[in-house]
């Protein structure tokens, strides 16, 4: 199973990739890494990580959802008059989601409680740089 990392201050989190549900996002994704950018609390949203600037990937919708699980990371696919398009969601708890977005890779299963303790952070401490890599 193809992988990626996001490193911030707070340390490292690993991803897994669902290359079975959305393979165009994941390899799309992958393509750009590595790359950084802020990562701040979507209070609104929920439990989220938003990382408004992401890429912007040519892709279109695939397992797309408004209301991802605890773990999960989507991508917004680019839209017209959309200020979301490129950006990304890490759910570190309950969330719903103001767009659809792509659900394309899970928290690692060691990493859980980093993940959540990441969401926390950011929303206690304000915003962050991530790092996504390989």
């Amino acid at each position: 199973m193809k992988t990626f990392a996001i490193r911030s201050r707070y340390g490292k989190i690993r991803f897994e990739l669902l290359n079975d549900k959305a393979p165009a996002t994941c390899k799309a994704f992958l393509k750009r890494l590595p790359f950084k950018t802020p990562g701040v609390q979507a209070r609104f949203a929920g439990e989220e990580i938003w990382a408004p600037k992401g890429p912007l990937l040519n892709v279109r919708r695939e397992n797309a959802t408004r209301r991802p699980r605890f773990g999960e990371v989507g991508y917004v696919v680019s839209e017209k008059r959309s200020a979301l398009s490129g950006s990304i969601a890490l759910v570190y708890g309950e969330a719903y989601l103001s767009a659809s977005a792509n659900v394309f890779a899970k928290v690692h299963k060691a990493d859980k409680l980093k993940l959540k303790r990441l969401g926390k952070k950011i929303w206690l401490r304000g915003q962050t740089v991530l790092g996504f890599n390989v």
